[in-house]
């Protein structure tokens, strides 16, 4: 995992990226005050969902997957989520998904057409729905 100056934690490519082109961030920035700094990359998730979500990449990553961001310090209009993960495709400049979790559910949006997945239970099965780990490359 890298650290951005931005608080901004990433697995993969080093710098962060936009999440959507429908919104600039300097607006939303503008509709709510900065997060507080993230103590760590990833740290509203648990220890199993980090080392998880790590692994996913690696394999992942090998399917273009280039790399996924920690969102949650990012400026919302409110509070949106427990956990904000972007996931980008190599050569994107915006994030391709967005997987949020909230109170033990987590759905995956695509940022292409706005459509949300039904929840699930776990990160795995979220992030799944993008790239399966058992899926060949």
């Amino acid at each position: 995992m890298q650290r951005t100056s931005s608080n901004i934690a990433v697995i993969g490519s080093a710098q962060p990226r936009r999440v959507s082109g429908r919104r600039n961030v300097a607006t939303l920035a503008r509709t709510q005050s900065a997060a507080p700094p993230l103590a760590e990359p990833f740290r509203l998730l648990t220890a199993e969902e980090r080392v998880y979500l790590q692994s996913w990449w690696k394999r992942a990553s090998l399917a273009g997957i280039d790399m996924v961001e920690d969102l949650m310090a990012r400026p919302w209009p409110r509070p949106v989520a427990d956990a904000i993960i972007g996931v980008f495709r190599s050569g994107e400049e915006l994030a391709t998904w967005m997987v949020i979790g909230r109170s033990g559910a987590w759905v995956v949006a695509c940022c292409s057409d706005g459509k949300v997945s039904t929840p699930v239970d776990t990160l795995e099965a979220a992030l799944s729905q993008i790239h399966p780990v058992d899926d060949p490359i």
